[in-house]
């Protein structure tokens, strides 16, 4: 999409239709027209002619373009996975497509037929493995917004997460940058590391209209963003907050950057939407719209394409154009034989039609087994991990308080075992394993004789060492629920 033509932004997110005009310019870009619309109740958003009627005439009236319209959805509309690569993996490799459409299947869990996939792919840093950010959206909803665009007129371009635009309207630096969109009808919550999205998840909280309760509002997007940073803490090792970006400036955004900053203790910036752009007519709602102005920045292979994904390598095309080439030569040779030439065309013109409809069923069998493998595969490496729960419950009974001190009420424990599918040699789907250290949780609920149970419980927990520790309730009171995680089976040597 970088280039010096004109982009339309159309975003949809629950019953509001936002949608901007991005110009470039020599000085940076300018958005000279902006619009967002609530849905009529008369508009049925599973109707195709319908939606296609509504978002057409609000591009109209809002003067911006219809051609050339990318379509940008929350994060809530899919599934996104960040999956590791071999390191020989490159970015023009014919068996990334297919090998990555395997493994996102694998590992998500989007409902309905056909689902659509599509991948980001990411050099390896600082001599690591490269890496593909997938993302997996239900067929149906794909084709309904291509058939929504046909019927409405609507030149369609791409078909995207919003939270893509984050990425280049924050600058590369050491650690992750929190940049958060406070759009009309949901807050987008998007991790930037090293300019890339590395996390993302939509917040279900509307902007509150004018005379709204805006303190309570930013007191919600400060605990979902603090939210958004722990679950994405848990499952990166190592992973620092460098600072949180909160796109916009206006009364309800810097009030959400103070609640966000008090809440993560981390440096919190309302960014001004100029910095990001020219703004126009409609740049009162600047600091709602900033977001989507970064898709416009962006190539095609730096986002999630869901209308074009990348398809699976044709194995057979090169055969196929052989053939062709073959029958091309016949005719330009064979001059006086031309008649016989013509038949020979028809005749490998057969064989090449029954040559794709075998390709496609072998493929769809190919694909079958593959899946059929890596489930057995799966399967046996979730079987492997054997858990000694009884040395673990006896580390636990060494370290908490005597019972004279505190009871417990329930202990119990699980093991997460997020399995990666690590490709054989050459990306060789058929001699890949299922490799990933399991996570066990043990859990505990109890009383003790003090209100300061909770921090004693903890902080004893703490010292002994080996384990994630982590109290859910108050900070404070005789009641206590404390949650310890580790990788390993045993409790000797344990570590976090």
């Amino acid at each position: 999409m970088s280039g010096g033509r004109t982009r339309a932004i159309l975003e949809l997110d629950g019953d509001f239709l936002s949608a901007i005009e991005v110009t470039p310019r020599r000085a940076g870009w300018r958005v000279p027209r902006a619009t967002v619309r609530k849905r009529p109740a008369g508009v049925d958003g599973a109707d195709a002619e319908a939606l296609g009627r509504w978002m057409r005439q609000a591009l109209e009236e809002g003067r911006i373009p219809v051609k050339g319209v990318v379509i940008a959805l929350p994060r809530r509309d899919a599934v996104l996975k960040r999956m590791p690569l071999p390191a020989t993996m490159t970015r023009d490799d014919p068996d990334l497509p297919g090998m990555v459409r395997l493994q996102a299947l694998r590992q998500s869990s989007v409902a309905g037929e056909n689902p659509v996939v599509d991948y980001v792919f990411f050099e390896g840093s600082a001599g690591g493995p490269p890496a593909v950010m997938a993302g997996v959206m239900g067929g149906a909803r794909v084709e309904l917004l291509k058939l929504a665009a046909e019927r409405g007129g609507i030149g369609l371009r791409a078909i995207t997460l919003r939270s893509f635009g984050a990425g280049p309207l924050v600058p590369r630096e050491e650690g992750s940058t929190l940049v958060m969109g406070l759009g009309p009808g949901s807050v987008e919550f998007t991790l930037v590391e090293e300019g890339s999205v590395s996390f993302s998840r939509t917040a279900e909280l509307p902007r509150p209209e004018e005379g709204g309760d805006i303190e309570g509002f930013a007191q919600k997007v400060g605990v979902e963003a603090k939210r958004t940073w722990m679950s994405h803490r848990l499952s990166l090792e190592g992973a620092r907050l460098a600072r949180v970006v909160v796109l916009g400036n206006d009364e309800v955004c810097v009030k959400a950057a103070e609640r966000t900053a008090a809440a993560l203790e981390t440096p919190t910036e309302a960014l001004d939407p100029a910095r990001i752009a020219k703004w126009g007519a409609g740049g009162t709602r600047a600091s709602e719209l900033a977001g989507l102005a970064g898709l416009a920045m962006l190539g095609r292979e730096q986002m999630l394409d869901f209308a074009h994904p990348h398809e699976p390598a044709d194995r057979f095309a090169r055969a196929r154009q052989g053939a062709l080439l073959g029958v091309l030569g016949l005719i330009v040779l064979g001059g006086a034989g031309w008649l016989a030439a013509q038949q020979a065309l028809s005749h490998l013109r057969t064989q090449a039609a029954a040559a794709g409809e075998r390709e496609k069923e072998l493929s769809a069998q190919y694909v079958k087994f593959l899946l059929e493998k890596g489930r057995l595969l799966h399967l046996k490496a979730w079987q492997s991990a054997k858990p000694d729960w009884v040395s673990h419950l006896a580390w636990l009974s060494t370290h908490l308080p005597d019972p004279s001190e505190a009871l417990l009420s329930n202990v119990s424990g699980s093991l997460d075992q997020t399995l990666a599918f690590v490709p054989g040699e050459g990306g060789d789907a058929m001699t890949g394993t299922w490799a990933q250290p399991p996570r066990l949780r043990l859990s505990i609920d109890g009383a003790g004789g003090i209100p300061a149970m909770v921090d004693l419980v903890r902080e004893r927990l703490i010292r002994a060492g080996g384990y994630v520790v982590r109290a859910d309730g108050p900070d404070a009171g005789r009641q206590f629920s404390i949650d310890l995680d580790t990788a390993r089976l045993s409790p000797e040597g344990a570590k976090p």
